[in-house]
């Protein structure tokens, strides 16, 4: 997940405003992935077929309706989508926590939800199609949000999220390293990780706390290094471990999850997979395969540099920050 993701997501929290545009898409991407599952297209010498769990709202259903934190004063309803399968209910708001889900009962009892339609997971990808957008497809539902949008844009909320796109628009990237490594890569253009497949950076100007490798930050250009091949580290997907093992063994030393239950790390740790990757997440790591010089803005360090750093600094006009 984003910084700025993270931090909208706290900002409406503590406004008493569900951010509604996370749950929807959330729901519905768990209907495109329960629709691929039951669902066979047709095509040449083979028939259209349709799993009798693809529609089975007993065992898979999205919800749109609006939710209540009953601890909240005053209680504020608030328009929302979620995904109950069986006993249980996936959503976006607890998909970190409760990765596995949360029983029905407990969810109902937390939040209040009021449902307002249910719709199988064919039904979604239809009204998606359809209506243009992943939700809400319900006109009452869509005339709440209208509302509350409305509000938003008379609300501090809309203030912080201004804030922090100004400041996303010019993020950057950070790498601690020796200043031996800073010298190797101004010499040569570039450096590749000595025995791995990544070099690691961050998004943290601290270089990610447990990922410090020297005394010299380097400041690094987001959008270089993104086009460059950066991919950040999303800790909380599993999908995103599942899809990028060489990444995931870069950060947590497995390659997914089977890895992790074959070694044991299950009863060592006494975590799941997805908990002791989460537990990286103060590194907010982004992994490239090679660090190329033109992305570097800017260079600061905790010692005074040498002569030799400062010449091949000052001829790749990479200012010093004190």
């Amino acid at each position: 997940m984003s910084l700025l993701r993270v931090y909208i997501r706290e900002r409406l929290i503590k406004e008493n405003i569900q951010a509604v545009g996370m749950c929807f898409p959330f729901a519905y991407q768990k209907a495109e992935e329960w629709f691929e599952k039951y669902f066979t297209p047709g095509g040449r010498g083979r028939k259209l077929k349709r799993h009798p769990d693809l529609n089975d709202k007993s065992k898979f259903k999205v919800v749109h309706g609006t939710v209540t934190n009953k601890w909240k004063n005053p209680p504020k309803p608030v328009v929302h989508g979620w995904v109950e399968m069986g006993d249980l209910v996936f959503d976006d708001q607890t998909r970190v926590t409760k990765p596995n889900g949360i029983e029905k009962e407990v969810y109902y009892d937390m939040y209040q939800p009021e449902v307002y339609k249910e719709f199988t997971a064919e039904e979604a990808i239809l009204n998606c199609a359809i209506k243009g957008g992943e939700g809400p497809w319900d006109d009452d539902l869509y005339a709440q949000m209208q509302d509350r949008d409305a509000w938003m844009k008379e609300s501090r909320v809309r203030e912080y999220i201004g804030k922090l796109l100004f400041e996303q628009a010019n993020v950057f990237l950070y790498r601690s390293a020796s200043e031996d490594y800073v010298q190797n890569l101004l010499r040569n253009g570039s450096v590749e990780s000595r025995g791995k497949e990544f070099v690691s950076i961050s998004l943290d100007s601290q270089s990610g706390g447990q990922d410090n490798y020297g005394d010299v930050t380097m400041q690094l250009d987001f959008d270089k290094i993104m086009s460059g091949g950066g991919i950040e580290v999303d800790y909380e997907d599993p999908d995103f471990w599942e899809a990028l093992p060489a990444i995931a063994k870069h950060v947590t030393g497995y390659t997914g999850e089977e890895d992790y239950l074959n070694q044991g790390a299950d009863e060592t740790t006494g975590q799941t997979f997805q908990e002791y990757a989460a537990d990286f997440y103060e590194e907010q790591e982004v992994v490239i395969p090679r660090l190329e010089r033109d992305a570097i803005v800017s260079v600061s360090s905790k010692v005074p540099l040498g002569q030799e750093t400062l010449a091949l600094l000052a001829q790749y006009d990479i200012p010093v920050e004190s």
